[in-house]
């Protein structure tokens, strides 16, 4: 797309999604109270909808939660903003009822960026993972990063890793979530100085600053003192029912977490959806077959790393592990200026793909209704094996 289609395909979204329309918004978690706090009582919000029957008939933020059925049943030419993490899963259930994706319904992310563009010539974006480190503590059989099978594992030096993050905030002027992550990131000897760097320049420009990890390895002093003062956030991957010869680090982390009043997610699940297996071979298809890959996964995992800006975390992680090679439109370059330019990345993290799919759509289960297979989780590989998954 050239400029002047980025630029008008911005402005024909908010011509069809003004501010002053009213809209349902799908969701009542702290993703639908981000989206009231950004537009500070500018939006229009008719009633909320839930999938929960417990918010069913209660008020959120002054306004009526419906059940999907009432939704379905009251909003006649209404639009729906999904303000939900699980936003795959709602996105299926709006299109089995005949609403199409950003016609009908669109992600809080997406009505977000546009307007912040529009509105205050500022690039807000919802996601991006920095990988910190492809050494782990376990060899998952079905990790989706693929750190078991990489040619070659080890710690990305941290000045590398900070030109990338000083990089990505010369285009970006807000993000809702920065993600470091691993491998195991606390296994990064510079993790404190990775992270005091971070949080020092650019922390006023995080919402929510969150370390991905496996606790296994608890953090030093002095990072744990970083996490209190700057209120970063652990989502721990709790693996403790497939691999409990780690349960006692994992509960020690836990109990020092607790003990600061640092916030923690342990969602526990009994299975993992398997991303490494597309249900298909796809070696031999064509653009618009992958393009519908791309489409249906709606995952947003972006990260960055060596001056570029991936659609896909996981597409990057394949290309760094040496799994299968980077192709042309899997990253966009941020190594050059972005003067004018900000709403070209806008449009790159909102899927204007050069393709409409990157490269690893071709090897990747994704996110889509059509991948249905479960593995168990956290299986563990033998020592030594690697190859391909």
């Amino acid at each position: 797309m050239s400029k002047t289609d980025i630029h008008n395909f911005i402005q024909e979204f908010a011509g069809r999604w003004p501010k002053d329309a009213p809209y349902y918004v799908w969701g009542t978690s702290a993703s639908a109270l981000k989206l009231c706090s950004l537009f500070d009582g500018r939006l229009n919000i008719t009633a909320f909808v839930d999938n929960d029957e417990k918010a069913w008939g209660t008020l959120f933020q002054g306004r009526p939660v419906l059940s999907p059925e009432e939704f379905f049943l009251k909003r006649g030419d209404g639009r729906c903003i999904v303000a939900s993490l699980a936003y795959g899963e709602i996105s299926w259930q709006l299109e089995r009822r005949g609403l199409a994706e950003h016609l009908d319904f669109c992600g809080s992310w997406y009505f977000t960026g546009m307007h912040r563009c529009l509105d205050a010539q500022e690039l807000y974006l919802f996601r991006v993972d920095l990988s910190i480190t492809s050494r782990c503590t376990l060899r998952c059989r079905h990790c989706n990063m693929l750190m078991p099978y990489y040619r070659q594992c080890g710690h990305y030096p941290a000045e590398d890793l900070l030109s990338d993050v000083d990089a990505y905030f010369r285009w970006v002027d807000h993000v809702d979530q920065f993600n470091i992550l691993g491998g195991e990131p606390f296994l990064h000897p510079d993790v404190q100085k990775i992270t005091k760097t971070i949080t020092e320049r650019y922390r006023s420009r995080i919402n929510d600053l969150v370390f991905f990890s496996n606790g296994t390895v608890l953090p030093e002093e002095g990072l744990l003192d970083l996490m209190v003062r700057y209120q970063i956030k652990v989502d721990l991957g709790d693996y403790r029912a497939g691999v409990p010869a780690i349960r006692p680090k994992v509960d020690r982390f836990i109990e020092e977490l607790e003990r600061r009043g640092i916030a923690y997610a342990a969602p526990a699940s009994s299975a993992w959806l398997d991303f490494n297996h597309p249900p298909e071979d796809r070696s031999s298809w064509k653009a618009e077959q992958l393009t519908a890959v791309r489409r249906n996964c709606r995952e947003p995992f972006r990260g960055i790393h060596g001056q570029k800006y991936y659609f896909c975390h996981l597409n990057a992680s394949a290309a760094l592990g040496g799994l299968y090679p980077e192709e042309p439109g899997d990253s966009f370059d941020l190594s050059g200026s972005e003067e004018g330019r900000k709403e070209e990345l806008l449009a790159y993290d909102l899927a204007c793909l050069p393709k409409g799919y990157v490269s690893y759509c071709r090897h990747c289960g994704g996110c889509g209704p059509a991948n249905q297979r479960m593995v168990p989780v956290a299986e563990q590989l033998p020592a030594g094996q690697q190859g391909r998954p």
